[in-house]
């Protein structure tokens, strides 16, 4: 009997519908390396071909067909999903290790392994290679029920799951049947006979085995549920708490009543759970003290999760969390400033899986009038006594109000509150200083209303002119080698 390497996976691409998940490999043989990718289109089926295949970890055939399947899944050529349903462990027949793959197994009533179960037991094939394209293009050609199945599977943290599912009924009447939704690791936590691991190994039901459904002529069919891995087991007591989403593939099958059989066949993979967007705020951004003023946030979450919000208003208070609200809708929330003054509004949301996204950007509100901002002043900062100089003086104020000056040269003259100037336009004026000193130049803002910005200042510097008699000046001539010695001496006298 050949014994198969282990595939190395390389990508996935989920198709959901009618449509085959395609995983492009590099297959690992004794003595090359064959690349599976772009192989192209699966055979046209009028649905997908799901097939579950019973296998029991001490089984050598079940290693070799496990191997081959993936091979087949891989190679892309057919358009089928497979779940792999492991009913016994490496223990022998004593040592079941799922009760609900057993159960599954005495469903179909079998006893020998490996046993594929096709499009709900329309073929049933053993290990035998080279009957399964035929039982694969048997089923896949059969006429089925028009419906269109819709799977979603999305990580909620930790070990959860949320499972959606959608079937329509394109039927001109009522479609009677059952569905079964197995979870399975792409990569199994267990091992076949060879000490390789299966692939899309069994874990459990996302809903009870066999579900009834019943859906009236073209109308839809919809569930969900929330499947939590640390609360489901195998046969040998190991929770499934431990999953990797990234290693989770779902399967929808939607089953006939009348015969048993497949109609639809869904696979998707798990979506890794998102956090909320920022919010974006919007409303009044002026006001008054004591008045009400309302609000709006709005955010949208990638999974579609209802979220809350969380408020701080910049004051001390905060409002959170409110909710949950749906993603993508407005709220709106009152709030009341008590003082003068400019304030942020910051906004976070999160979602129901307690997952919480980016801060929004700061909303600027702002209450009742505001003193200008500090002066800046600018200008020379050295010159010559009894020379005149201009400087420029420039203020914003918060409520766009006109600005006027006061200024003090630092001599003490002043230039007492100008005519009023736009916020934010320079006002420019001259001064002259007629002693050598360093003066500090002072100026403030004030609006109509009468608030008054605080100071701000500039230094500036008439320094003293020192002139070298012309016999000192023909003595250094004479001597260049005494510059050096001079520059030390004037610099540690600091002139």
């Amino acid at each position: 009997m050949k014994k198969f390497l282990p595939l190395l996976v390389a990508g996935i691409l989920v198709l959901s519908g009618l449509g085959a998940v395609a995983i492009n490999v590099e297959k690992e043989t004794d003595t090359e390396t064959v690349n599976t990718e772009n192989l192209g289109d699966p055979k046209d089926y009028t649905h997908t071909v799901f097939v579950e295949w019973g296998s029991a970890c001490f089984c050598g055939p079940c290693a070799s067909w496990s191997s081959y399947i993936w091979n087949e899944y891989n190679s892309g050529t057919y358009d089928f999903e497979y779940v792999t349903m492991i009913v016994y462990g490496h223990g022998g027949w004593n040592d079941i290790l799922n009760t609900k793959a057993r159960a599954w197994n005495n469903l179909y009533g079998f006893t020998s392994y490996p046993t594929n179960i096709m499009d709900g037991d329309y073929r049933r094939q053993t290990n035998q290679p080279s009957a399964f394209p035929g039982n694969l293009d048997a089923c896949g050609n059969r006429d089925v029920k028009d419906l269109d199945a819709t799977l979603t599977v999305t990580h909620k943290g930790d070990a959860k799951l949320e499972i959606d599912i959608e079937i329509k009924n394109n039927e001109a009447s009522t479609y009677s049947g059952y569905i079964r939704v197995p979870i399975s690791e792409i990569d199994s936590r267990y091992t076949n006979a060879y000490g390789q691991k299966y692939h899309f190994g069994f874990l459990d039901y996302a809903f009870p085995m066999n579900k009834a459904i019943e859906i009236p002529a073209g109308g839809t069919y919809t569930d969900s549920v929330t499947w939590d891995g640390s609360e489901h087991k195998d046969n040998h007591g190991d929770y499934f708490d431990d999953i990797e989403p990234d290693n989770i593939m779902v399967h929808l099958g939607v089953f006939n009543n009348a015969d048993g059989y497949i109609d639809e066949t869904v696979a998707t993979a798990c979506e890794e759970n998102k956090a909320p967007e920022k919010p974006t705020i919007s409303g009044p951004t002026t006001g008054e003290p004591g008045i009400e003023y309302e609000y709006t946030f709005v955010t949208t979450d990638s999974n579609n999760d209802d979220v809350k919000y969380f408020i701080d208003w910049g004051d001390d208070n905060i409002d959170g969390w409110l909710g949950p609200y749906p993603s993508g809708q407005e709220i709106k929330v009152s709030h009341t400033y008590d003082e003068n003054e400019i304030y942020e509004i910051t906004a976070q949301a999160k979602d129901i899986n307690e997952l919480e996204g980016p801060w929004s950007d700061p909303y600027p509100v702002i209450i009742g009038n505001i003193a200008p901002e500090i002066p800046e002043i600018s200008g020379k900062t050295s010159g010559e006594a009894g020379k005149e100089y201009e400087y420029t003086f420039v203020s914003s104020d918060p409520n766009g109000d006109d600005i006027s000056y006061y200024i003090k040269w630092g001599d003490d003259t002043i230039t007492d509150w100008t005519t009023f100037q736009g916020s934010g336009t320079p006002y420019l004026e001259s001064h002259s200083w007629s002693s050598q000193d360093t003066y500090k130049i002072e100026a403030k803002a004030k609006d109509p209303d009468g608030a008054e910005s605080d100071w701000g200042t500039l230094i500036v510097k008439m320094p003293r002119n020192r002139v070298m008699n012309r016999p000192f000046l023909s003595f250094l001539e004479k001597h260049p080698q005494l510059f050096p010695l001079l520059q030390l001496v004037l610099q540690r006298l600091g002139l």
